[in-house]
């Protein structure tokens, strides 16, 4: 027998397990879906107090008050890719009408719409009109739609850059045998394969 935070799960008659007091998930879907509605505003709100405060000082220089962006978030205990991500979304839905739940959505599938793309988002609801109302609990159409947008509207030289954000494993291998030979020692196979 095992017990939780609400309830217990125990074994039944036919020795099946069966929980007692916990709430079904059926109920804890609803549950989630309606705290994540309410609270759309206040991520907005959210996204609106970073976006102020990006627009009142530049991003590691010091404002007024002595403290850059950076600092300004981190002494509001919301850490800084959250902070960005809910300015971004408050940004693209101000200026292009997008619900934050849609944006969040289509970016937790790997389709930020804050991005450079060589098309605008205004460039991208005149194709898709509808992506305003994307219906963001129906897992297939959001998927479908964010591979759409990656597809036919891909990021700009700039987005790429900003994508990338590691070192290829060759250009690593290449600088340890440069800095292998420095030493005068020659680089054997298994030196890299480590890397």
């Amino acid at each position: 027998m095992r017990k939780g935070q609400t309830g217990q799960i125990v074994a039944d008659s036919s020795g099946n397990e069966t929980t007692t007091g916990f709430p079904t998930q059926k109920d804890l879907i609803e549950q989630g879906k309606a705290l994540w509605h309410n609270g759309a505003s206040d991520r907005l709100k959210l996204g609106e107090i970073f976006s102020n405060l990006r627009a009142n000082q530049d991003a590691y220089k010091k404002g007024k008050d002595g403290l850059s962006y950076s600092q300004a978030v981190a002494k509001t205990g919301t850490p800084w890719s959250t902070a960005e991500r809910y300015r971004e979304m408050y940004e693209v839905a101000r200026d292009n009408g997008i619900p934050a739940d849609v944006f969040l959505a289509l970016a937790d599938n790997g389709c930020n719409l804050a991005k450079d793309r060589e098309t605008t988002v205004a460039g991208i609801l005149s194709d898709i009109p509808d992506l305003p109302k994307l219906d963001v609990t129906n897992e297939k159409a959001v998927d479908a739609v964010a591979q759409r947008i990656r597809q036919d509207y891909p990021l700009s030289a700039k987005g790429e850059k900003e994508k990338e954000s590691t070192t290829p494993v060759e250009m690593l291998t290449a600088r340890q045998a440069t800095r292998t030979q420095q030493r005068g020692r020659s680089c054997n196979p298994s030196c890299t394969e480590s890397l």
